[in-house]
């Protein structure tokens, strides 16, 4: 049922117009980066493959935000936007396979997005004389990230759960963006409240990413514990019947408040203040933490 409603989601997701020209938009970005960021000081630079994972990352960065907060919306109340949803909440399905299936769904999109980047990025480099792709190289720095746009796909999707409303939970979601953004402007810049956030990777021929990865694991480890706990929130509070007011969505969430939706939230929760405390000691004790604006 999970492996059918995922393929299912993701199969509308990807044919659909607004996908479609992201991923165009994201094309042209990146080769817009490529073009005119091809040469420093005068100097053409080679297009290996860590110039070709930067030029994903800062091509792709915006639209992908964009995909996975409209698409959050899209898949969770798309059921109820056709007006099958009396229909489909009634099958025999546990509350977690439609959830499942749309975090799974809104996973696919971002590496589908990311992989359309690989391929033109591949190209551009065999186009320009260099047949060194480093496959696994790719492999790594695709991975790397994915991470931070699954937890913002966790965290869209909680909005849009808790809120009972695919317009708020946009609102919501954008009032999240503009409140990250202006965190970082006010040098509010400590990793351990800006969610998602995590230490720099930067690559380098002679060492790769060195002692950089395991700083940065440790804080997506920690993100994607809280984001654990959103999803099951989210479960909580997943819509599903005829009625959408507060007190009944209420009174659904106490009841299924129990078993291993109860275990899962109380043990992301551990783990979230186990990580958040072994990073604090390390950042804040071990060391003196300088703000951004020292």
């Amino acid at each position: 049922q999970y492996r059918q409603l995922a393929a299912f989601d993701l199969r509308g997701a990807l044919g659909s117009a607004p996908f479609l020209v992201m991923l165009v938009l994201g094309l042209l970005m990146i080769f817009s980066v490529l073009k005119f960021g091809a040469s420093m000081y005068g100097t053409e630079l080679y297009p290996v493959t860590r110039r070709m994972l930067s030029a994903i990352d800062g091509g792709m960065s915006l639209f992908l935000v964009i995909v996975v907060t409209f698409y959050a919306g899209e898949l969770v109340w798309r059921e109820r936007s056709l007006r099958v949803a009396e229909a489909t909440d009634a099958y025999a399905l546990p509350d977690w396979i439609p959830l499942a299936s749309k975090m799974t769904a809104l996973t696919g999109l971002v590496v589908t997005l990311l992989l359309a980047g690989v391929l033109f990025t591949a190209g551009w480099q065999l186009g320009h004389g260099h047949t060194a792709l480093e496959p696994l190289l790719y492999f790594k720095g695709i991975a790397l990230s994915v991470l931070p746009f699954m937890l913002m796909a966790a965290l869209a999707v909680f909005l849009q759960a808790v809120s009972g409303n695919k317009f708020i939970g946009y609102l919501l979601m954008i009032v999240y963006l503009v409140a990250r953004a202006t965190m970082g402007m006010l040098d509010l810049d400590h990793l351990l409240y800006r969610y998602g956030s995590a230490t720099p990777t930067p690559y380098s021929d002679m060492n790769h990413y060195g002692h950089f990865i395991g700083p940065h694991l440790l804080l997506r480890g920690y993100w994607a514990a809280f984001a654990a706990a959103l999803l099951v929130v989210a479960l909580l509070f997943w819509p599903r019947g005829t009625s959408l007011g507060l007190r009944d969505r209420l009174r659904q969430a106490r009841a299924r408040l129990r078993g291993p939706a109860l275990a899962t939230l109380a043990g992301s929760l551990l783990v979230f203040a186990g990580l958040g405390g072994w990073i604090f000691y390390n950042t804040n004790v071990l060391n003196d933490y300088v703000p951004g604006d020292l």
